[in-house]
């Protein structure tokens, strides 16, 4: 990508973690308004929204700096698969959401480079948003030579929406990506820098998104 392409990017995925972490700052600032307009009368409930509105903001803030920043720790060492893990669960599991994701998947799984963990996690925010609804997300990290990192959305009538199908096969042009769009463009660039490509299936009430990564 140009410059001016790199910067049509950058301001989609602002606008996109603006928009995901709008809801639980506004509840904050709710919660006090209403310590503010009522004071001790609603302060425990009041208490009680801010305190869970902070939580999930921050476990989006800590899941997207290392799905969509740097993904190095204060040191400049690599985000590990485990805390990436940790981080993940956090932020998308939900009442809507179950994830499956079994720690300690490989005992390689630790030395996945930096890259790789950035990719697995952005392959799953990928699958729990092509869910209509509730369902499930199934995890699995294969390190070795090649290895493989696949992601199995499963739902009762999932379809993959046609706009995102179109930026993973290529269809679409960085002039075009909207909000809602650019992270499956930054998924499938991020793909095609560690590995052979994004790769999908549908299967019934299924998708799977998996990558081979390069030996």
């Amino acid at each position: 990508m140009n410059t001016e392409l790199d910067k049509r990017v950058m301001e989609l995925m602002c606008a996109r973690l603006c928009h995901d972490l709008i809801g639980p700052v506004a509840a904050i600032n709710n919660g006090v308004e209403l310590v503010r307009d009522f004071g001790d009368e609603m302060q425990g409930e009041a208490l009680e929204l801010i305190g869970e509105s902070a939580s999930r903001a921050s476990k989006l803030l800590q899941f997207y700096r290392v799905a969509f920043g740097s993904a190095r720790a204060a040191d400049g060492s690599g985000i590990g698969i485990d805390e990436a893990r940790r981080r993940a669960l956090e932020a998308l599991s939900s009442e809507r959401v179950t994830i499956y994701w079994p720690e300690g998947d490989s005992p390689q799984a630790a030395g996945l480079l930096r890259l790789t963990v950035k990719l697995a996690l952005n392959l799953l925010l990928l699958a729990v948003e092509t869910l209509p609804g509730a369902g499930t997300v199934e995890v699995a990290i294969t390190p070795g030579d090649p290895g493989e990192v696949r992601m199995t959305a499963r739902k009762e009538g999932i379809v993959m929406p046609d706009d995102i199908a179109a930026v993973l096969e290529g269809e679409v042009s960085e002039e075009d990506l909207t909000p809602q769009t650019v992270q499956a463009f930054f998924t499938r660039s991020l793909a095609e820098s560690v590995s052979r490509g994004l790769d999908r299936k549908a299967d019934p009430d299924a998708i799977t998104f998996f990558i081979e990564l390069n030996a």
